[in-house]
């Protein structure tokens, strides 16, 4: 693999190849250091982990059965790009968890971090009424 196709860090190793190579792949896509419809070649991968490509095909397959990569007739492997319903799945649910969130901490806040709160926000604020003055 050339060095400008280094674009991983070092893989955590795990029980089995296929899975480490797996995690390895995932996080590559997730954290966006492989970009959607960029190419995935079998055998670079294989000779940056030194193995067959045995484990690495069962690494790609899982990741194509789990929506994260596209493998076509001839074998060729991309990441798969998130279609807009993929998306608005996703804000939905980061907006639910967002929710959780802050019902979760409504419930145990204690008055010295609405306090901690209030000094962060006037802090925060203090630039953009600076630069209102001078409007």
């Amino acid at each position: 693999m050339s060095s400008e196709n280094s674009i991983f860090d070092k893989p955590k190793i795990t029980k089995t190849l296929s899975q480490t190579i797996y995690n390895y792949l995932k996080d590559a896509v997730v954290t966006n250091k492989l970009k959607a419809n960029q190419r995935i070649i079998e055998k670079d991968i294989a000779e940056m982990f030194g193995v067959s490509t045995t484990p690495v095909r069962e690494a790609l397959l899982r990741l194509a059965a789990e929506g994260y990569l596209f493998i076509d007739s001839h074998r060729k492997t991309v990441v798969k790009e998130a279609s807009i319903e993929e998306l608005k799945e996703i804000l939905q649910v980061m907006a639910e968890l967002d929710t959780i969130a802050v019902e979760h901490v409504v419930e145990r806040i204690q008055p010295e971090h609405l306090q901690k709160l209030r000094e962060l926000t006037e802090q925060m604020e203090q630039p953009q009424k600076s630069g209102e003055k001078g409007d």
